[in-house]
């Protein structure tokens, strides 16, 4: 890290031509963002990604997560660079910590439902190898208990756990 980059700006044509990138002015960074992407965002790894790490880190109390929230967060920025680039009133550094806030909140959504299916998927097999009155009351509750979590499911989830485990349908249907 802490490569200097040059790249030229003319200022009469618009087109950048020279300039030491250390500390780049918003102005010139929507340019550079235009012109070569690449570089750009080569420059914002540079500046910006053991910062973000460090608070992706923290947030997920994973430095894989962390690593993987980071490498969308510059997906991110990829897919938005020329909105970026046209709006005056983007902020960079803020931009990049909102979007590793939000990419950290939805790594956490994403185990915590990912927890909760396995633990139901556990209690399911250790039900069905079993049955008595006070299995069946058990099932029943566990039931209830599923559905009120498979109901908070987005509708096309939802609408494959029970093709899946009510309707008996393979993966492939």
């Amino acid at each position: 890290m802490g490569v200097t980059y040059s790249v030229c700006f003319d200022q009469e044509r618009g087109n950048i031509k020279h300039a030491q990138l250390d500390n780049l002015s918003p102005d010139l960074f929507r340019q550079m963002l235009l012109a070569w992407p690449e570089i750009a965002i080569e420059y914002l790894l540079d500046h910006f990604y053991m910062k973000l790490l460090n608070q992706a880190s923290f947030r997920t109390r994973d430095r894989k997560a962390a690593e993987d929230v980071i490498q969308d967060t510059f997906a991110t920025v990829w897919q938005k660079r020329h909105e970026l680039a046209v709006n005056p009133e983007f902020e960079i550094e803020a931009f990049l910590y909102t979007v590793v806030r939000n990419k950290s909140v939805d790594h956490f959504k994403n185990v915590t439902r990912d927890r909760e299916r396995l633990v139901l998927y556990q209690t399911h097999l250790i039900l069905e190898q079993t049955s008595s009155p006070e299995v069946d009351t058990i099932t029943v509750d566990r039931n209830k208990k599923i559905w009120k979590i498979i109901s908070r499911f987005p509708n096309r989830e939802r609408e494959c756990m029970i093709m899946k485990y009510y309707q008996d349908m393979s993966l492939n249907e």
